[in-house]
């Protein structure tokens, strides 16, 4: 049996320790899967509680139909494919029988504000760590700066898909604590800590520009690489005709600053680009005073036309690298 005022079960006929009758009218209608479970999720969720108990799986008394033709479609598939698959269908529900996949498209595309809104500020918090400590990867290793976006697309695809089961977790887990600390009349703070929160929204707005901002300025400029200008002509140390083209065999010169801020020895690579693959075309040493801060000087270009790379290699890291090009 469940009680109508506290959501908490008891056994037929019992008192309930919140002094409200038991409600028998709930408890009588099985076929519509109505549970203590139901209904202090619904006080939690609060609005939009209809569609989320239809997305975790529960038949609620009002069953409202969804009208977008996505959430049509997508039911429509996934009940052929279990259909085709039983197994699958044991695999994305819970012990429970709350499903694990279901699309949210808020989720998907504010994946931050969603959060934020429905205050899942752990889950929130979780993914600006982890896309941080991704940027950290993927700028201290010299990797591609496309793997960032993939990574970004991907983690808002997965929310989009498990965001309702995360919901749902963070709900029961609020819940079964306020029945702890407080048994005998849980629905006000389980309203409370649920439902919606614009103060929310805008925490989830300003962790994001927090990151964006943290991430470009700072994590970007942290493992940055200096530039290497190229140019034709020199004069007081200075290049007087700045240009990437060249000609085969024709002069090179060009320029570039200690990362570190500090000379010494370094090596020189010349990396030529193809569709497939990387190569080094040729490399050497150089050494210069310690107190120097840059370097300019000059080399020849390749014989070879096609697209190269200049790095400035210092202690086993690139300070300085620039791309520049072979024209016949």
């Amino acid at each position: 049996m469940c009680c109508s005022n506290c959501k908490t079960s008891q056994e037929e006929h019992a008192q309930c320790e919140c002094d409200f009758p038991i409600n028998d009218d709930i408890n009588s209608t099985e076929e519509e899967n109505v549970t203590c479970d139901h209904l202090t999720l619904e006080s939690y969720v609060g609005n939009s509680s209809n569609y989320y108990l239809e997305k975790w799986g529960f038949h609620t008394k009002e069953h409202k139909m969804i009208s977008m033709n996505y959430q049509v479609l997508f039911s429509f598939l996934w009940s052929a494919f279990c259909k085709i698959f039983p197994n699958t269908q044991k695999e994305v529900n819970t012990k429970d029988g709350v499903r694990r996949i279901s699309i949210n498209i808020l989720a998907l595309l504010f994946s931050f504000i969603w959060l934020g809104y429905r205050k899942m500020y752990h889950v929130l918090f979780a993914l600006i760590i982890a896309w941080f400590l991704f940027d950290l990867i993927v700028y201290s290793q010299g990797l591609n700066t496309d793997l960032y976006y993939i990574f970004g697309i991907f983690t808002c695809i997965v929310l989009g898909l498990s965001g309702d089961h995360l919901y749902y977790k963070q709900a029961m887990s609020k819940i079964n604590k306020i029945k702890k600390r407080n048994p005998s009349n849980p629905v006000k703070e389980i309203e409370k800590a649920g439902g919606t929160s614009y103060t929310g929204m805008t925490i989830g707005i300003i962790s994001f520009i927090t990151y964006a901002i943290f991430s470009t300025f700072f994590v970007s400029s942290l493992f940055a690489t200096e530039p290497v200008t190229f140019g034709y002509a020199q004069e007081d140390n200075i290049i007087t005709r700045s240009g990437n083209e060249f000609k085969p065999s024709e002069t090179i010169h060009y320029s570039f600053y200690f990362g570190e801020g500090e000379g010494g020895k370094y090596q020189v690579f010349i990396e030529k680009i193809d569709k497939d693959s990387t190569t080094i075309y040729d490399w050497w040493e150089e050494e210069v005073p310690q107190d120097w801060e840059g370097v300019i000087n000059y080399t020849e270009a390749p014989v070879e036309s096609g697209t190269y790379n200049m790095k400035i290699v210092k202690k086993d890291k690139v300070a300085a690298e620039g791309i520049f090009y072979v024209e016949d």
